[in-house]
């Protein structure tokens, strides 16, 4: 049944889908600079992102601010729960941001601020996994207190290790369509390895996590503790797999872009689903902690009229900056 509960969870579902697509990539970046020695190709990695990063923390902003005001109390209970974590996704987000202001500036500091962007990149993703894990697990209720059942264990290090390899992919496939062949060429192995790595812990967190797992908690309102189906999405990914070195292989970036996309759509959409209704997993539902109607009316519609102009800027900022870089072209 619609309500207007549900309708502003599913909207801050979007807003954070549309988080993890635009700043996975540019977290991933991050990620990559492990494999990339030459400084002045991290400068051109980076500045490809330079026109847009900036804009992706407001997806994030928005998310957070449309949990306060149509889920109040689920807003407190999960800001309380989550402040380290979150205080380190807040911190990893100021290092890539301040490293994005002083390197283009500095000629004595390069490497230790690139580390520094590498440093906040993985304290971002890490803190996500740290979340995105201990949701599975739920909360555990004494009194009036609301606490993460575990913040800490075999999932987070699934979870972290997958958005790390997600992203890194990620990453490579659009820096792919716009960087020179030298680092072409470099993309296409570093793809190849963050590809197969994304994609055994994937397959080894569907069967853990329905196996093993002994809250089986996560997917079970979607019946993948059923063999078949997990048979099923084990032979997709090793699919998906083979089609992304073919891609990789014919340097088809731009359309490997668009397959990671859509698979990361399909694994975040079915860890979603698995804990609705709840918001606080597994003790408070989105409907019993939900502001008034009349609130979250007022609110859509405002939403409603700048969500799309929001994408719309991000759309023609995107195209804007979509041209090939030159090796010797790097902006500020």
């Amino acid at each position: 049944m619609f309500t207007y509960g549900l309708c502003w969870l599913l909207l801050i579902t979007l807003v954070l889908i549309i988080y993890i697509i635009l700043d996975g990539f540019t977290l991933g970046i991050g990620l990559l600079f492990p494999w990339i020695n030459d400084s002045h190709q991290r400068h051109i990695m980076m500045d490809t992102v330079l026109p847009v990063w900036d804009s992706n923390e407001t997806w994030l902003v928005f998310a957070g601010a449309a949990l306060y005001a149509g889920f109040p109390l689920a807003f407190s209970i999960i800001l309380s729960a989550y402040y380290i974590p979150g205080m380190i996704l807040i911190i990893g987000l100021l290092f890539r941001g301040i490293s994005f202001e002083f390197l283009y500036k500095t000629t004595k500091l390069t490497k230790f601020w690139e580390n520094i962007f590498a440093i906040g990149s993985f304290m971002a993703v890490i803190a996500q996994g740290i979340i995105m894990s201990s949701m599975i697990y739920g909360f555990d209720r004494i009194d009036t207190l609301y606490t993460p059942r575990s913040l800490f264990n075999i999932t987070t290090v699934l979870t972290t290790g997958g958005l790390v390899a997600a992203y890194s992919v990620l990453a490579v496939s659009r820096l792919g369509v716009i960087a020179t062949k030298e680092l072409q060429d470099k993309f296409v192995m570093i793809g190849k390895v963050t590809l197969s790595i994304m994609i055994i812990i994937v397959v080894g967190a569907i069967w853990y996590l329905t196996v093993e797992n002994p809250l089986n908690s996560l997917f079970t309102n979607l019946a993948l503790t059923n063999l078949a189906l997990k048979i099923s999405l084990t032979l997709l990914l090793i699919a998906s797999l083979y089609n992304g070195y073919r891609l990789f292989n014919q340097r088809k970036f731009g359309k490997q872009f668009f397959i990671l996309v859509a698979i990361y759509l399909i694994i975040y959409l079915y860890y979603v689903l698995s804990l609705l209704p709840f918001i606080v997993p597994f003790q408070l539902t989105y409907y019993q902690v939900q502001s008034d109607d009349a609130m979250l009316k007022f609110m859509l519609i405002g939403s409603l009229v700048f969500i799309p102009l929001i994408l719309i800027n991000t759309q023609i900022t995107y195209r804007i900056f979509s041209k090939k870089r030159d090796k010797n072209e790097i902006s500020y």
